[in-house]
């Protein structure tokens, strides 16, 4: 067991050479969440209003959960209603998170504990088997819990949701508070969008929304230094740390204009 758990919390050591590969995934999976859907029996295609956090919640998720755990091979017409069913029962799962870190069991939490079965049920293995190109950080997890752990099939499951979690609990606030950051700043937007445009033009590539999705290599997205300027002050500016005070004793707690008994 402690052979399957240095291996399984390896992370470093599993992620060496798949760097590339989920980038270029998630990269490709991202245009194909943003792109429009085109509906046989229309011939206009209106724009969509959607409030900037729950559009960047939806798209972030949907394609971090295609990268992670590939696509559905047996449903594939019906893969988006079921990914958007999946988001619901994170975002339960996902607020009483601090509740849990704290110490207090999900089964006080019933929405919150049904919400992590069912997400837990659609990433047992025998439904990533399923599905087409799932992850190589995934694969050699599989394989670990399969012939490493004492696990059942259920809690190798929920192995693969907890990696789940940590993706969209980082690079959902990180998206949401960069593109805030673009739109009250015209000058940054308007350099990081000058620096893309001419990255895509050197790479002899261009966004359209019925050709190919752009593909740019790792070299040529660590070689972007103004978003990646925008991200790392968007994480200085914003990003807090899980900190949870536990009151020992009943006291009460006075503020400016009022008072609470703890």
């Amino acid at each position: 067991m402690n052979v399957y758990m240095d291996r399984h919390l390896g992370t470093e050591a599993l992620t060496q050479g798949m760097e590339i590969s989920l980038t270029e995934s998630m990269m490709e999976n991202l245009q194909c969440v943003m792109r429009l859907p085109v509906f046989s029996n229309s011939k206009t295609s209106d724009w969509v209003t959607e409030g900037m956090y729950s559009f960047c919640y939806r798209v972030m998720f949907e394609a971090g959960y295609l990268t992670c755990f590939g696509r559905d091979l047996t449903s594939q017409d019906t893969q988006r209603a079921h990914i958007l069913n999946h988001l619901d029962n994170f975002k339960q799962f996902h607020k009483v998170f601090p509740a849990l870190v704290a110490g207090l069991p999900i089964h006080e939490f019933r929405s919150a504990h049904n919400a992590q079965e069912k997400l837990a049920e659609s990433l047992r293995h025998k439904n990533l088997k399923k599905r087409g190109n799932v992850s190589k950080l995934d694969n050699p997890r599989m394989f670990l819990n399969d012939t490493l752990s004492n696990f059942n099939d259920l809690e190798k499951a929920k192995t693969h949701l907890m990696i789940l979690w940590a993706l969209q609990a980082n690079i959902i606030p990180v998206t949401l508070w960069s593109l805030f950051q673009m739109i009250r700043n015209p000058e940054a937007m308007k350099a990081a969008t000058e620096e893309m445009k001419t990255t895509l033009e050197n790479a002899g590539q261009k966004v359209s929304l019925e050709g190919n999705p752009i593909c740019l290599s790792q070299t040529q997205v660590n070689d972007l230094p103004v978003p990646d300027s925008i991200i790392k002050e968007s994480l200085r500016l914003f990003s807090a740390s899980l900190n949870i005070r536990t009151a020992k004793a009943d006291f009460t707690l006075h503020l400016e204009d009022s008072s609470y008994n703890i």
